[in-house]
């Protein structure tokens, strides 16, 4: 640690300063939360006023002359010091060739990330300045996520453009006076967390299922791949998203947020998610925090319920007033949040950042009272890691930029192309319709419809005055000395399957008056009669009662009984145990080829709407009941 004398202030960190040291204090080896942006110039730029231009930066600004203290203090500690100049580096590489340059700047920035930041020790923010031409250059600005925020950077970034014209001009920057970190802290330390807590255990009351992405593999993976996907809007498809919001009195960032809730419903089946919300977490009372450099952010959980009855119009309107409400509790940290939910740490597994800077996001986007240009940016490269495998990313604009950051060692690219389709599918339809049930909205695709199309085109011409007797006989006139039925070592034709089943039926109808819809019980085990016996109860004009054989007794008595059974087919070894019963019962494997009756098909007296047969139910919960069939 540096010496006493260079110290100037020391306080707590901040909630989400805590979950980021706990992430790298865990993960040591891991490349999360580390920044990295990078400018390509064109120009001229002096070396000496980029190092002067960065050493007042870290003058003004007390994150950037921080070091965190964990191992010697009972507090996790930032200390901030008076002096701490920040890391800069200076390569000239035009003597490469341009492939040669793209490889060195590509493995400058890799290497600039694996060696991340010790965050006791190391400066947790540097710079380093590649000239590629003579009038070009790279700059490369590295920073540690527990320092700043996003907002915090695009103020770095606008103030070193002023403070290097005005250090080339030979005057002093036109800067207000830097308000400190500390605010911040102090401010949060006089919260309500008591009321807080309330207030998020109530919001996620009755919460109890993970919201999983389409694609997302069973275990998550330690290493980190990151992937990026983009769906860009029309400027059409913007233009109109912001009528609809502006109509609603909704923010497009609330706007946003409900599609995604609805999306991740459809994926889980259901109407109630909660996904991660990365809030800037700049409260309004504190004077000047808007130009404060520091981390301010927070992740809070949104929650997205409706009933299926729901509109569009409905559920915006319900989550904006959600976001006013928890607006007063946003600063509440995301550890407590998860400990204190029934899902823990399952709690969000994605996050949602809605990038609304109220500043320019380039370097040179800032007015001058100079009309002298003194280099232009051509182009800017942004690499931001958290501790998530998904992050879903909002750009507004001109074009609205909805951006996919994941780990490709968690999530497949196809499976994300398809996520990504059907998040145009549902913009496209709210576009149309804002006022439609949430419910009738497809999600599916105009490919994916037709797919669908494709293979339930099941429609096929069935002769509505057959039945299952008549279309039998049809095959059998077909095929009558194909085998229609093997069972073990014994196999029917067609033809001897008609006969043996007419035999039967022509003993039903002379030994018994029955009509259709009465029923003939038939207990037996798997076995060329129990075919038999169906076919020939069917030609009869009769219905069957199938019975297993496994049932007690008493079950077997009630189902003959309340089926109103008189004829009983069964099996020689089933016998002893009906003596008690008091109907006609006929051994199918002793007495069938006895029967001296025709094989000729009876004459058919059956309709198709007849009875076939009837089940019975379980009857778990009281008497089992008869379904019709």
């Amino acid at each position: 640690m540096q010496k006493q004398s260079n110290l100037h202030d020391i306080y707590e960190l901040t909630p989400m300063q805590k979950g980021i040291l706990f992430h790298c204090l865990y993960n040591p080896s891991s490349t999360a939360y580390f920044l990295q942006t990078s400018y390509r110039l064109r120009g001229e730029v002096e070396v000496d006023l980029v190092k002067k231009t960065l050493e007042t930066l870290s003058e003004r600004h007390e994150a950037l002359r921080a070091a965190f203290v964990y191992r010697e203090s009972k507090k996790l500690l930032q200390v901030v010091l008076s002096e701490r100049p920040m890391g800069f580096d200076y390569q000239d590489i035009r003597e490469l060739d341009e492939a040669s340059q793209k490889a060195y700047l590509e493995s400058y920035k890799q290497k600039d990330r694996k060696r991340g930041f010790d965050l006791t020790w190391d400066v947790l923010m540097r710079v380093g300045l590649l000239r590629l031409r003579e009038q070009e250059y790279e700059l490369v600005w590295s920073a540690h996520h527990i320092t700043l925020d996003g907002w915090g950077l695009v103020i770095l970034t606008n103030e070193f453009y002023q403070i290097y014209q005005a250090c080339r001009q030979r005057q002093e920057p036109l800067l207000p006076p830097p308000k400190p970190h500390r605010h911040y802290v102090q401010w949060l330390q006089q919260r309500d967390q008591q009321t807080a807590g309330q207030y998020w255990q109530q919001y996620l009351s009755g919460y109890e299922q993970q919201a999983q992405l389409l694609g997302q593999k069973a275990s998550e993976s330690q290493d980190y791949v990151h992937k990026q996907m983009d769906l860009l809007l029309s400027k059409e498809q913007t233009a109109t998203l912001g009528r609809q919001a502006a109509g609603l009195q909704v923010t497009l960032s609330t706007l946003m947020q409900t599609l995604w809730g609805v999306l991740l419903g459809r994926y889980n089946n259901t109407c109630d998610v909660v996904f991660g919300l990365v809030i800037s977490g700049r409260p309004k009372e504190i004077e000047g925090v808007e130009q404060m450099v520091g981390l301010f952010i927070n992740t809070v959980p949104v929650r997205v319920r409706y009933r299926k009855q729901t509109s569009w119009a409905e559920l915006f309107k319900q989550i904006q007033t959600e976001a006013f409400e928890r607006e007063a509790h946003q600063y509440y940290p995301l550890m407590k949040i998860q400990a204190e939910s029934i899902l823990k740490q399952k709690l969000v597994n994605h996050i949602m950042v809605f990038e609304n800077y109220p500043l320019a996001q380039q370097l040179g986007q800032v007015e001058t009272s100079s009309d002298r240009e003194i280099f232009q940016v051509l182009a800017e490269e942004n690499i931001e890691r958290n501790n998530y495998d998904f992050t879903l990313v909002v750009v507004p604009g001109e074009q609205l930029l909805i951006r996919f950051d994941y780990n490709e060692k968690v999530y497949q690219r196809q499976q994300l192309e398809q996520l990504k389709a059907h998040l145009m599918v549902l913009i496209d339809g709210l576009l149309k319709r804002v006022d439609q049930p949430i419910s009738k909205m497809s999600l599916l695709t105009l490919q994916e419809e037709n797919f669908l199309k494709s293979i339930n085109s099941t429609d096929q011409f069935y002769p509505e005055e057959e039945t299952l007797v008549s279309l039998f006989e049809q095959q059998v006139d077909r095929t009558p000395g194909q085998i229609a039925i093997v069972f073990g070592q014994r196999e029917y034709t067609y033809s001897e399957l008609n006969d043996q089943s007419n035999r039967l039926a022509h003993y039903i109808r002379d030994q018994h008056t029955l009509q259709a819809g009465d029923l003939v019980g038939l207990l037996v085990e798997r076995s060329i009669e129990m075919i038999v016996g169906i076919l020939g109860i069917l030609k009869s004009g009769a219905a069957y009662l199938p019975i297993d054989v496994t049932y007690p007794n008493e079950r077997i008595d009630y189902l003959l009984e309340d089926g109103k059974v008189a004829l009983l087919l069964t099996q020689s070894e089933y016998l002893l145990g009906l003596s008690h019963y008091d109907g006609s019962l006929f051994a199918l494997d002793e007495e069938l080829e006895g029967l001296a009756t025709p094989t000729d098909n009876p004459p058919r007296v059956n309709k198709p709407t007849d009875l076939a047969y009837v089940i019975y139910t379980s009857g778990t919960t009281g008497r089992p009941k008869g379904v019709m069939v």
